[in-house]
């Protein structure tokens, strides 16, 4: 059915029945010796004949597949002859992830969990010196990485086809769509967002939103918020900054019609506004988001929460860049002391921002540990290509230059502008701050034509984009010709770009059904 094929014409190759390893025990227990080599032949020509795996991948939150070295053998021999490979899971394996997966972001992190315990070394043999063999065989050929990736690849895959066919069931159940379409169809954005494939998670959310427009469907404003709260943060990390400013006015102004601005998703939403504005030179307006974010925290009681860590682990930074030092320090132990175990790419993605400070600080010991468990993070979840590692790999090369090895930094920021140009990112703030790094490890290393190539490139960069990177990962001379904020480079008085941008805001709450604007107290107050 997920291929189209006629169920007729389609034949099925059960592998218990193309080798019958019945008789090779059979064989064995006769005296009968039966070489590695020769079962190992047998195996890989039906592999190789079939041309097409299909690997019973149950249960998704323990994969037993993966812990059959035969099975792994099975997927070696699939990847080096480039067969095709699918994963099926059985129906009731499906509902139960539908169940984590619809019971919200919490419940995910066992898919998370399920991921990183992925590992072919840990497959057990029936006859050990079997299991030496294949793991011989596969760490003398693609390397049991390689492997590993495919499987959580496929993984990738089954989870989010899986969660798709229940938006699209959902979707055929109802002749005008229902709250629960567009709550499942969220579910399926954020899943999307942990993965870092935040190109889907911008077309879910405009889905959702034309959806809503085209239809007459009123969206519960609370759920209209995160929407394009979610949108804007995928806009930002792609580094469409025009798009993704003017959806972060819609979503705030859409938080305060919802009430829903002092809850705990709206802080989370004001540290990442706070965070984008920081990004483009507007420190105060930045500043007054987390202030507005810290406040409501500690209103409702969540000071130790992990929104509260991303609010101080971001805050920390604008303190550095405002030379605040003692502000600064007082946030990052805050940080710190909430730091819960990295399960996500998106963990990763924050946490490792925490290395500038710690490495300012002189304290090495916890900024490698913190790159290396980011590091790992990335890698088990199968996340390696994507803005996340750049900015993983660019965070690592950058400690590698500050404590000398200068061939090692070279190789890390290469491998994370590598990620970002092949994601077309080179222009957001962390392929920026890729190339800065790599500025200044020319530098180190006296090749200062290689030095010039990289800043003009990430200068030209940040004009495109009015990017003002946060974090300084060259000399401070580098980023001279940066103007110092996007109202400077516009030559709009900030004020004025302030008036600007609530007047958009406020104009976009008028009501789609009205002819003529109905203006609400806050448009007046603009005027």
């Amino acid at each position: 059915q997920r291929h189209g094929l006629d169920m007729r014409r389609t034949y099925v190759w059960i592998c218990c029945l193309c080798i019958n390893q019945h008789r090779v025990q059979a064989a064995m227990d006769q005296g009968k010796v039966v070489s590695f080599d020769e079962f190992a032949h047998e195996f890989r020509s039906r592999v190789c004949g079939i041309g097409h795996v299909l690997a019973l991948m149950g249960p998704w939150r323990a994969p037993e597949y993966i812990t059959r070295a035969w099975c792994t053998y099975e997927m070696f021999v699939s990847t080096v002859l480039q067969c095709k490979l699918d994963i099926i899971l059985p129906p009731h394996e499906s509902t139960d992830f539908l169940k984590a997966f619809s019971e919200g972001s919490g419940e995910l992190d066992t898919l998370w969990e399920a991921l990183r315990h992925i590992d072919v070394r840990n497959a057990k043999a029936s006859v050990p010196s079997d299991k030496d063999q294949i793991l011989n065989q596969i760490a003398s050929g693609p390397g049991y990485s390689v492997v590993n990736q495919r499987v959580r690849e496929k993984l990738h895959s089954w989870f989010i086809e899986t969660a798709s066919q229940e938006v699209q069931r959902l979707k055929a159940c109802c002749s005008t769509p229902c709250q629960r379409v567009f709550e499942v169809s969220y579910r399926l954005g954020l899943l999307f967002q942990q993965l870092g494939r935040h190109a889907d998670v911008v077309q879910v959310a405009q889905e959702l939103l034309n959806m809503s427009k085209e239809m007459c469907v009123a969206l519960d404003l609370a759920l209209d918020a995160q929407i394009r709260h979610m949108l804007a943060d995928a806009l930002q990390y792609m580094g469409d900054y025009r798009e993704a400013r003017v959806t972060y006015e819609k979503a705030s102004c859409t938080y305060r019609r919802a009430g829903t601005d002092t809850s705990l998703d709206g802080a989370n939403f004001q540290r990442q506004y706070a965070d984008f504005l920081s990004t483009h030179g507007e420190m105060s307006e930045a500043m007054q988001l987390l202030s507005d974010a810290a406040s409501t925290l500690e209103s409702l009681g969540a000071v130790d929460s992990d929104i509260a860590f991303r609010v101080f682990s971001t805050r920390q930074l604008l303190h550095s860049k405002l030379n605040q030092h003692e502000e600064a320090a007082v946030d990052i132990e805050r940080a710190l002391r909430l730091r819960s175990k990295q399960l996500s790419p998106c963990d990763a993605f924050r946490s490792v921002m925490l290395v500038y400070p710690l490495v300012k600080s002189g304290d090495m010991k916890r900024a490698k540990e913190i790159c290396d468990e980011a590091y790992g993070v990335v890698h088990e979840t199968g996340a390696v290509e994507s803005l996340t590692m750049t900015r993983v790999m660019t965070m690592s090369g950058w400690l590698k230059a500050e404590i000398g090895d200068t061939e090692g930094a070279l190789r890390d920021c290469q491998e994370a502008y590598r990620y970002a140009e092949s994601s077309g990112l080179c222009g957001t703030e962390d392929g920026i701050n890729s190339m800065f790094a790599l500025a200044r490890i020319m530098h180190d290393l006296g090749d200062a034509a290689g030095a010039q190539e990289w800043k003009r490139r990430a200068l030209f960069a940040c004009s495109k984009g009015g990017v003002v990177p946060v974090v300084h990962l060259a000399p401070p001379e580098f980023y001279d010709e940066i103007p110092c904020s996007e109202e400077e480079s516009s030559g709009l008085p900030p004020r004025a770009q302030s008036w600007l941008r609530n007047l958009a805001a406020s104009i976009w709450t008028w009501p789609r059904c009205c002819s003529q604007p109905s203006w609400n107290s806050q448009a007046e107050e603009v005027i």
